[in-house]
């Protein structure tokens, strides 16, 4: 399925999606490294299936649930289109949870 752009469209870095709270619900466009299992890193279980997989850039990493690009390997760098959600998850110690972000590939 492929997405077009639209003004609402955002080019973000995978930092700027996981520390800005002003990007969830939105579209975003964004490139890194795509891992697929075994080279998944290690930031917490998937959040939707197993089948889920990681963008990653030199610093951190994103699960993202939809179809793994052709061709992803850890070498290869890929730019998505996606839907910025979050969801919280409960943790020993914090009833309130704590709160992840990840994508939803709509390209």
């Amino acid at each position: 399925m492929t997405v077009p752009l639209s003004a609402d469209t955002v080019h973000a870095t995978i930092g700027e999606i996981l520390s800005s709270r002003e990007l969830v619900g939105r579209l975003v466009r964004v490139t890194g490294q795509c891992l697929d299992a075994p080279g998944l890193r290690p930031i917490g279980p998937p959040p939707r299936k197993r089948s889920d997989w990681q963008l990653a850039d030199d610093t951190t990493a994103i699960y993202v649930t939809g179809p793994v690009p052709t061709g992803c390997s850890d070498k290869s760098l890929v730019t998505i289109v996606a839907r910025v959600m979050e969801y919280d998850v409960s943790v020993r110690g914090n009833p309130a949870g704590v709160v992840r972000r990840y994508l939803v590939r709509l390209d």
